[in-house]
């Protein structure tokens, strides 16, 4: 199998184990993962932080962005310019996008 074929099915496999986990399990990991996280020094000394939007299972950042904002920390999110450069820009928390 080809690299680029190796990496769609690790792709594949991860999203159906990402789609099994129940909501709770879910939100369980996400808490888990932002206390993590809090805990470590990255957090002490991160002033700006990439996020995302959690789709199709993804470990959803909520609980960490809650805590960076509360922090005080930048939050910038990717962002398609023209439609395929990625730039990443700022928002506030609760901001319509």
């Amino acid at each position: 199998m080809t690299d680029a074929g190796e990496r769609r099915q690790l792709r594949q496999t991860f999203r159906a184990k990402r789609r099994s986990l129940s909501h709770l399990e879910r939100q369980a990991h996400a808490s888990s993962s932002a206390r993590v996280f809090v805990t470590s020094g990255m957090f002490l000394v991160a002033q700006r932080v990439s996020a995302y939007f959690a789709n199709d299972g993804e470990l959803d950042p909520e609980p960490l962005t809650a805590r960076l904002h509360q922090a005080g920390r930048q939050l910038v999110y990717p962002v398609l310019r023209d439609g395929h450069r990625m730039v990443f820009r700022g928002i506030k928390q609760g901001q319509a996008l």
